[in-house]
């Protein structure tokens, strides 16, 4: 019968590996020249990946930039909205004033024409009292005769 092998065959061993044949010196090269190749590729390719994190955080600094602007912004109109309405209250009572004061002054011009009708009368008063007094003297006199 055949007889067994125990012993490896480290020959056959070191010419196949799991069933594949191992490369000659001349794939070998081929096979380093690639691998540098697939090494180099891998290289740009890390590159342009750092160049893509850098353009998203620079990206990212730019948006927090813009939020934080667009709060300012925003926080900026709320004042500004509170300063309108504020001023809205204060336009509205300073009307709401100036009709007060077209009707202070409607009184006052009607006193003023009253003050003028009763000037005007009182003038005239005083000349018709005196007027009235020396009429009235005048008929005393008549009426009881003078005795000189």
């Amino acid at each position: 019968m055949g007889e067994q092998k125990n012993e490896i065959d480290f020959e056959e061993l070191g010419r196949t590996m799991h069933g594949m044949p191992l490369p000659t010196w001349a794939q070998y090269f081929q096979l380093a020249e690639l691998v540098s190749q697939l090494r180099e590729a891998l290289r740009q390719l890390e590159s342009r990946a750092e160049g893509f994190d850098r353009r998203l955080e620079l990206g990212a600094e730019r948006f927090n930039e813009i939020e934080r602007k667009n709060d300012q912004s925003c926080a900026d109109i709320r004042r500004i909205d509170l300063l309108v309405d504020t001023h809205s209250q204060h336009v509205t009572e300073v009307k709401q004033l100036l009709e007060d004061i077209k009707s202070l002054l409607e009184v006052y011009d009607s006193a003023r024409g009253t003050v003028a009708v009763l000037s005007a009368l009182g003038g005239f008063l005083k000349w018709a009292t005196g007027i009235g007094g020396a009429i009235a003297l005048v008929w005393l006199w008549l009426k009881t005769g003078i005795k000189s």
